[in-house]
């Protein structure tokens, strides 16, 4: 006996508006899960994004997720905020007034001090370096750990570029103008040299002193002259290499997720997160 080609046309017929209909709710909740979070896209310094991404996060709120674009250069921050492809952006400086006047749209405030510190693999037996000593091994007449008090062993250095907030503090309070010795090793990012200092031996490198304590780092930052870096050392000023962590937003908001975040930066809640790890909060 034949089967009724009808009959199995419909049924195939039901089959197939099943199927579609069942992918159909399937997509259609899955994209209503996704678009109950709204996001918050963020750009800038890698400290200050690390900060906001490890103990900012997003814990109060159930309806928003920080994406967290590379790191940038502050005036690329400035020129996303300004044109609204990014929501918020992290700076360790501050704004010129060039690009004050070029953007007065955008807005900077500051949310944490930050100690920037020089640090050294954990192998290496030196706690603290004064002033001349660490222009030196930066201009190459140091070279050895033994010359500061330290185990034999020859010093690599790991430096940052120019442009960087901590090669800026470095210039300022220590190095002046001197030449850098040819054999530094130049490190892209603030993530990079953290993982740089901790794989390579004798090393030496400008870090933030938070982010080595938020993630439990073993390499170690030095005292300068005698002054440990530390949250009483911050606030007093005795430590001079700080860095002020700021975010930079459009004065112009019309999200009010973003607006909500901004708010929690700068609240009690975050302050103490700040503080137990080791920053100080600017409100």
């Amino acid at each position: 006996m034949r089967p009724n080609k009808n009959l199995l046309a419909l049924v195939i017929l039901i089959l197939i508006v099943i199927v579609g209909w069942t992918l159909y709710l399937i997509i259609t909740l899955s994209t209503e899960d996704v678009d109950q979070k709204k996001n918050i896209i963020i750009s800038g310094s890698g400290s200050g994004m690390s900060i906001l991404e490890k103990i900012g996060g997003t814990q109060p709120f159930e309806d928003i997720s920080l994406l967290f674009l590379g790191g940038a250069g502050t005036i690329d921050d400035v020129k996303g905020v300004n044109d609204g492809s990014l929501d918020l952006g992290t700076a360790a400086r501050k704004m010129t007034d060039e690009e004050k006047l070029s953007y007065p749209n955008v807005q900077e405030r500051s949310f944490a001090k930050d100690a920037m510190v020089l640090a050294v693999h954990p192998d290496v037996n030196v706690r603290g370096l004064t002033s001349d000593q660490v222009k030196k091994i930066f201009t190459g007449e140091i070279t050895n750990w033994n010359q500061v008090g330290g185990d034999d062993g020859i010093i690599i250095l790991l430096d940052r570029s120019e442009t960087e907030s901590s090669k800026i503090l470095l210039r300022k309070y220590i190095l002046g103008e001197s030449i850098i010795r040819t054999d530094a090793i130049e490190i892209a990012t603030a993530s990079l040299m953290l993982d740089a200092i901790l794989e390579t031996r004798n090393s030496i490198g400008q870090a933030s002193f938070g982010d080595i304590k938020m993630n439990d780092l073993t390499i170690v930052p030095l005292a300068i002259d005698g002054i440990v870096p530390s949250v009483s050392s911050v606030e007093d000023g005795s430590y001079v290499m700080i860095r002020e962590y700021g975010i930079l937003y459009n004065k112009n908001i019309n999200k009010e997720h973003v607006q909500k975040y901004i708010d929690y930066i700068f609240s009690e809640t975050l302050s103490e997160k700040l503080i137990n790890n080791y920053m100080v909060p600017v409100l």
